[in-house]
C-alpha cells in the first residue's frame, strides 16, 4: 500500500473520530472512559493475577464480551469461531445430540420441551427440570449456545446431566446418562400419538366425530408443508375440524410460522409483527396463501409452546380463527424475542436480540406469552409427563352416548351405572361419581386422558353443533405456492 494512501486512510479515519467526538461530545467521553477502564482492568489481570496460565487475553477479552451479553437477555450471546461453526452446523436438521430444547432461568439450564423418541425423551427429561452440571461441571450462568455445544458430540458418545426436579415443593437429585444419536427432526411424522386401540400413530390421526389431531413438533424447514401434507390427508379421510398441538413446541423459524398461519387466516391478514429499537422500521408478516382451509380451530398450548408457536397461537387469536386451549392459569412460555445472527471477523459470531415479536392487535409475546381462551383445570405439567411418559398424548376418554359437545369420563360413569336420574329422582352428581370410582377404581389407578384435547373436541363438536354442519361444507385444500 502506498504512503500517500496510508496517509489519506489515517486523515479520513481521524476526521471520522474527530466529527463523532464534536457531534455527541459527552457520549464520546463516556465510552472513552469505559474502554480505559477495560484496558486497566485487562493489564491488571495479565501482569498480577496468581495463575499466568489463565490470563490469556483472547480468553479475557471472551469472557468480557459474554459478561456484557448476559447482562442484556439469556438469548444475545458471542460466538468464537469453533462454537460459531457448530452453531451454523445445527441448521441441517440432522445432528448428534440429545433431542432436547434448553432456556435459562435463574442462572440455571432448564429443560423447555424434548423431541419424541430421541435420548432426552427415553430418559424422562421434562419441562421445569433444572440441569445443574454436564459431565460434572457447572452450568451456573452458562449460556445457552455454551451448553448446546456440551450437550452435542458425535453419535455414540455419553454425556452425564445432573438434573433438579421439583415436585410438590420436593427437590430431586438425579444424575441421568445419555446416548448422543442422530436427531431426525420432522415436525409433524416425529411425534406419536395415542389411538383409541392403545396404539400408536405418527403424527396425525382421525378421531371420533371426523375431528383430526395433528401434533406438530417444531418450525423447521420443512414444517408448513408437512402441516399442509397432513391435513389434506386427513380431509381425504373425512375430517371436519382439527385440533392442531402446539403443546411443548419450543418455536423454530419466523417465515414457517407466517405460513402455518397463511393455511388457516384469509389472505392478507397480518400474522405478526416485528419491531426493533426503531419503531418506524417495523416490519409486518401477512397470510398468502390464496385458499387457507376454513374448517373449524382448535390450538393446544402450554407453558412449553414458545416463539414460533405463540406467533401462530396469537395470530388465531387475534383474528378469532380458532380456539386456544390450555392448562387453567398457565400462558406460554413468553419468547417473543427476534435474534440476529452476524459474522465477525476471524469467524467468530454475534448473536444478538435486535427485536420483539408482536400479534395482530399489538400484544408483546415477550415474557407474556399468550393466555389461552379455554383453560383446562388439573392439565398441568404434572399430567402433561404422565401423557408422555405412558404414551397417552391424543387418547380421548370414552365417548358420552346422546350429549352433544361433550366428552366426560364423569358422564360415562354415571350413564353406566343402572337405573337413571328420572327413574330414581334427583341424584347428587358427586355422589354418583364417587361411588363410581370406588367401584371402579378401588385397587387400580384411573386411567390417564388427554382431558385438554378433550376439552378441544368439546369446544369443536359444540361449534359443529350449532353451526348445523354448514361451515364444515365449505372446508378446502390449501393449494401448495
Amino acid at each position: 500500500m502506498s504512503r500517500r494512501l496510508v496517509c489519506v486512510m489515517f486523515g479520513l479515519l481521524a476526521l471520522a473520530v474527530f466529527t463523532f467526538a464534536v457531534d455527541n461530545a459527552p457520549q464520546f467521553d463516556k465510552e472513552m472512559k469505559a474502554h480505559d477502564r477495560l484496558v486497566r482492568v485487562l493489564d491488571q489481570i495479565r501482569r498480577d493475577y496468581v495463575d499466568a496460565d489463565k490470563t490469556d487475553v483472547d480468553k479475557l477479552i471472551n469472557g468480557a464480551i459474554q459478561g456484557m451479553l448476559q447482562t442484556l437477555d439469556p438469548h444475545s450471546t458471542y460466538f468464537t469461531a469453533d462454537t460459531y461453526r457448530r452453531f451454523r452446523e445445527e441448521t441441517s436438521g440432522q445432528f448428534g445430540g440429545l433431542g432436547i430444547s434448553i432456556s435459562v432461568e435463574g442462572g440455571w439450564l432448564t429443560v423447555m420441551s424434548t423431541l419424541d423418541d430421541t435420548p432426552a425423551a427415553r430418559a424422562g427429561l421434562r419441562t421445569g427440570d433444572k440441569i445443574v452440571k454436564i459431565d460434572g461441571k457447572s452450568t451456573r450462568n452458562k449460556t445457552v449456545e455454551q451448553a448446546v455445544m456440551e450437550l452435542r458430540g458425535d453419535p455414540g458418545t455419553d454425556v452425564v446431566l445432573t438434573v433438579y426436579r421439583q415436585t410438590n415443593g420436593v427437590v430431586e437429585k438425579t444424575n441421568v446418562k445419555l446416548t448422543r444419536a442422530i436427531i431426525h427432526v420432522n415436525a409433524v411424522s416425529g411425534t406419536s400419538v395415542a389411538t383409541a386401540s392403545g396404539e400408536s400413530e405418527r403424527g396425525a390421526i382421525l378421531l371420533r366425530d371426523d375431528i383430526g389431531f395433528i401434533r406438530l413438533a417444531e418450525f423447521s424447514q420443512d414444517s408448513a408443508s408437512q402441516l399442509r401434507g397432513a391435513i389434506n390427508d386427513l380431509l381425504q379421510k373425512g375430517m371436519k375440524a382439527l385440533v392442531l398441538d402446539l403443546r411443548m413446541n419450543s418455536g423454530g423459524l419466523l417465515d414457517q410460522a407466517v405460513k402455518i398461519c397463511s393455511l388457516f387466516l384469509p389472505p392478507g391478514s397480518p400474522c405478526v409483527s416485528v419491531i426493533p429499537r426503531d419503531p418506524a422500521h417495523k416490519q409486518t408478516y401477512s397470510a398468502d396463501y390464496s385458499q387457507p382451509y376454513t374448517m373449524p380451530l382448535a390450538v393446544l398450548v402450554n407453558h412449553g409452546s414458545a416463539s414460533a408457536s405463540e406467533i401462530v397461537a396469537g395470530a388465531i387469536q387475534d383474528h378469532h380463527r380458532g380456539v386456544i386451549v390450555g392448562p387453567k392459569g398457565v400462558n406460554t412460555y413468553g419468547k417473543g424475542t427476534v435474534q440476529t445472527v452476524n459474522d465477525l471477523p476471524n469467524g467468530d459470531g454475534l448473536k444478538l436480540t435486535t427485536a420483539r415479536y408482536y400479534t395482530p392487535k399489538g400484544a408483546c409475546i415477550d415474557k407474556t406469552g399468550i393466555t389461552p381462551d379455554i383453560g383446562v383445570e388439573g392439565a398441568d405439567l404434572n399430567h402433561w409427563v404422565k401423557l408422555l411418559t405412558e404414551k397417552r398424548i391424543g387418547l380421548l376418554p370414552p365417548p358420552v352416548r346422546n350429549v352433544p359437545g361433550s366428552a366426560s369420563l364423569m358422564g360415562d360413569l354415571i350413564d353406566d351405572l343402572p337405573g337413571s336420574a328420572s327413574e330414581e329422582g334427583d341424584i347428587d352428581v358427586s355422589d354418583v361419581f364417587a361411588s363410581a370410582t370406588e367401584v371402579k377404581g378401588a385397587t387400580t389407578e384411573a386411567p390417564v386422558y388427554d382431558i385438554q384435547l378433550a376439552a378441544a373436541v368439546d369446544f369443536l363438536r359444540a361449534q359443529m353443533f350449532l353451526a348445523a354442519g354448514d361451515p364444515l361444507k365449505t372446508a378446502k385444500t390449501a393449494k401448495s405456492d
